[in-house]
């Protein structure tokens, strides 16, 4: 049987209203979730307000685990930036 994979729709509201990293952790440990089973699905709006603070989130959760889908332009944003 494969991996079920789950896609998770970040909304910009929720970069600033909720703690992104510390809520998938979390859950991803509370019930032993793999989290690469979790796709992360971001759009470049969410993160355009304070980029280099929201690139580093997303590292992070990169680092993790997580897997980010983004649009073409967002996944620009993050190659310039590893340059």
């Amino acid at each position: 049987m494969g991996h079920l994979h789950l896609p998770v729709n970040i909304l910009p509201k929720d970069f600033y209203n909720v703690d992104i990293y510390k809520t998938f952790t979390g859950l991803v440990q509370k019930y032993g979730i793999d989290p690469r089973n979790l796709k992360l699905e971001i759009t470049e709006t969410a993160i355009m307000e304070g980029l280099s603070r929201q690139l580093i989130l997303l590292e992070l959760l990169r680092n993790y685990g997580f897997e980010l889908r983004s649009t073409i332009f967002f996944r620009a944003i993050i190659i310039q930036n590893r340059l």
